[in-house]
């Protein structure tokens, strides 16, 4: 299920998104907890906690983490997530 909080941000607002989520975490990836750079490396925003599972749609809910980290989750609630291994090098060697 996609997000219809995120659906409905504009670009600028969605970089704005990702920048502040970024900030929060440190400059990390919410999952590998390697440094993230938005400008070089591809990067997600996920909910935290499915929505599937009772989370809000909005944007309290919401981390971002290297692509590949978060597809290495596959349907893996994020708050679990950084107990799974990372998936094959480029996340964590970032």
């Amino acid at each position: 299920m996609g997000s219809l909080y995120l659906n409905g941000l504009s670009q600028d607002d969605y970089a704005a998104l990702k920048q502040t989520l970024l900030s929060t975490q440190q400059g990390k990836c919410f999952i590998c907890e390697q440094p993230l750079d938005l400008q070089i490396q591809e990067s997600d925003v996920d909910h935290v906690e499915p929505i599937s599972l009772g989370g809000r749609d909005d944007d309290t809910n919401f981390a971002v983490t290297h692509a590949t980290c978060n597809r290495s989750k596959q349907a893996s609630d994020l708050r679990v997530a950084g107990s799974l291994p990372a998936s094959a090098g480029s996340a964590r060697s970032a």
